[in-house]
């Protein structure tokens, strides 16, 4: 699926999955929390446009046509970021619990690093909104591993 336009379907299915199997794992008969599922699906998704950008021009010279290629550095910037931060979102409000400090910090840093990053990267060249976002991943991931709400 990688050269279609549906190449971002396997991130979302496959990380949505990850993240369910330790729920499934300590017990068969538990469903995975919607937010979790939601949240893995979101990292995916944002972490193939995320991954894409770097290589953009040489897959367009080799022919490779997946979703961000189709759509452009730009917008799949935006979806990249955009995924990710609802995944913060969904990882701090999600659980049925009230939003952890961790949760809270970890979402403001993602609103304030985004704005940031398209900021710094309207100059020629820069890859600031790429580093961006891959620090909006890894906040994520670090919630995905301190939610301790896996049941």
């Amino acid at each position: 699926m990688k050269a279609t336009p549906l190449s971002v379907v396997p991130y979302v299915v496959s990380f949505g999955l990850l993240v369910a199997f330790p729920v499934l794992g300590r017990s068969g008969d538990r469903v995975p929390p919607w937010w979790l599922v939601a949240a893995g699906a979101l990292v995916g998704g944002g972490a193939h446009f995320a991954n894409v950008l770097p290589d953009l021009d040489a897959d367009v010279r080799t022919g490779v046509r997946g979703l961000p290629h189709r759509i452009g550095r730009r917008a799949s910037t935006i979806a990249a970021a955009s995924a990710l931060l609802v995944a913060t979102g969904v990882l701090t409000f999600g659980p049925p619990k009230s939003p952890s400090w961790l949760g809270l910090a970890a979402f403001v840093a993602a609103v304030v690093v985004l704005p940031i990053g398209w900021y710094a990267g309207r100059r020629p060249g820069s890859r600031a909104p790429f580093r961006a976002v891959i620090a909006v991943a890894m906040i994520d991931v670090v919630l995905l591993l301190t939610s301790g709400h896996l049941s």
